[in-house]
């Protein structure tokens, strides 16, 4: 039987050399890519999916990814955020939304995401979507690659600067 989920709110997965620290953390590492190649990649594996989605949860599970201009959590602005929502029934949702930084997009940091400032020309603020965001991932225990060190700290900036609380805890 799988095993059910840490009760915190804040679920993520780091880099490791060539280790993951339990089962339970490589599962999560494995639920987190199918979640999002099947969402956003159209791609399926249904014989490893049958066992990889039978967690039970006690809230649902936001799976997500953002793009950014670059690396420093302070200055760089969001260019795409991607979201699985999974529900405790089982019911999923998808979201992805593009988003215009205000700022340009390195050349640089275009050939590792491909997004251009083209792309986004005509894409929402963030502060015109963060409520809608606010709401999304409200309740929701979040999950994803490098959460804690990139993604979550992005995002709170971001919606400091929108005004908007964002609660982790």
């Amino acid at each position: 039987q799988c095993p059910r989920l840490p009760s915190s709110r804040v679920r993520y997965t780091e880099a490791r050399k060539t280790q993951v620290s339990s089962a339970e953390e490589l599962r999560f590492i494995f639920l987190n890519i199918l979640l999002l190649l099947r969402a956003f990649c159209g791609y399926s594996f249904p014989s490893m999916e049958k066992d990889a989605f039978k967690w039970k949860l006690d809230r649902p599970l936001a799976v997500f990814d953002i793009e950014a201009t670059g690396i420093n959590i302070r200055t760089d602005r969001v260019v795409e955020i991607a979201i699985v929502k999974l529900m405790p029934k089982g019911k999923r949702e998808s979201f992805v939304f593009r988003i215009n930084p205000g700022i340009p997009i390195p050349a640089e940091v275009t050939k590792i995401h491909g997004i251009t400032d083209a792309d986004v020309a005509d894409s929402p603020r963030f502060e015109s979507i963060a409520k809608q965001l606010s709401e999304i991932l409200e309740g929701c225990d979040l999950g994803g690659y490098n959460l804690i060190h990139f993604d979550i700290p992005v995002l709170i900036e971001e919606f400091l600067r929108a005004n908007i609380k964002f609660d982790v805890d």
